[in-house]
């Protein structure tokens, strides 16, 4: 009778610790149920964001393969992202993609980041396309992928590459203008200068920089010698013009 007493005792202890372990197995299990929730809801919006960014990420392996979102290939104007890197224009992309200069070019720069882990900057423009392309590549992280792969990344620089054509024309403009200037203050019968912002004359005409001793087409850092001065009576009595009273303009009289 107190062995089947103690039989009892000795199951309901063990149907009790039974019970707490597969309650705190139910409680860890909900637990990790729910950071292998968060986890998927921050990959799912980390990848959303790389989806949605303004670059384009391409993997290159080392055997050549690459891995890329569609959005690359609608970039290059494939149907779809090839295997192998050599695939992204040429014969093997049917008359699309890039050029067989730029493919070329993008792969002896991967291989050069590959093997001495140096960044690279490329630039290129899909076959048949006003896209540019701007690729900035570097040496993958190990958990990314290991082995020594390169990662890509690909921005769409076509509003960035018109806004530098447009400054270059406007550089060009203000150079022609420039030299029209200079040509003008050449040409003109009579002394003429203009001023920088300090006040200081930036150029003159070769016969009044010869009087006044100045060298042409050199900044003064004194302004323009005294009109009194025996060089100067000289210019006046070859230049004769009309003197007018007040102050004097930044450019001639």
């Amino acid at each position: 009778m107190i062995l089947n007493q103690l039989a009892f005792v000795l199951i309901g202890l063990l149907l009790a610790a039974w019970t707490l372990a597969a309650g705190w197995a139910i409680v860890s299990a909900r637990g990790r149920e729910k950071r292998a929730r968060a986890s998927l809801r921050a990959a799912r919006r980390l990848a959303r964001m790389v989806e949605e960014s303004p670059t384009v990420p391409l993997l290159v392996r080392a055997d050549g393969r690459i891995e890329a979102p569609p959005r690359l290939a609608a970039w290059l104007g494939l149907d779809h992202v090839p295997q192998f890197l050599s695939e992204l224009g040429g014969s093997a992309a049917g008359g699309h993609g890039l050029s067989d200069v730029d493919v070329e070019a993008l792969a002896a720069a991967v291989r050069r980041t590959q093997k001495t882990a140096a960044p690279f900057l490329l630039n290129v423009t899909p076959r048949g396309s006003q896209r540019n392309i701007a690729l900035r590549g570097h040496l993958a992280d190990p958990a990314v992928s290991p082995g020594g792969a390169a990662l890509v990344w690909a921005f769409d620089a076509s509003e960035g590459a018109g806004e530098l054509d447009r400054l270059q024309a406007e550089a060009e403009r203000a150079r022609s203008d420039f030299a029209a200037l200079v040509g003008l203050i050449e040409a003109a019968p009579m002394p003429m200068w203009f001023r920088g912002p300090r006040a200081s004359c930036g150029w003159s005409i070769r016969p009044m920089s010869r009087q006044s001793g100045a060298p042409a087409r050199t900044r003064w850092s004194r302004p323009e010698p005294s009109w009194s001065s025996p060089s100067m009576a000289s210019l006046r009595r070859r230049w004769p013009w009309p003197r007018r009273s007040g102050r004097r303009r930044s450019s001639g009289w």
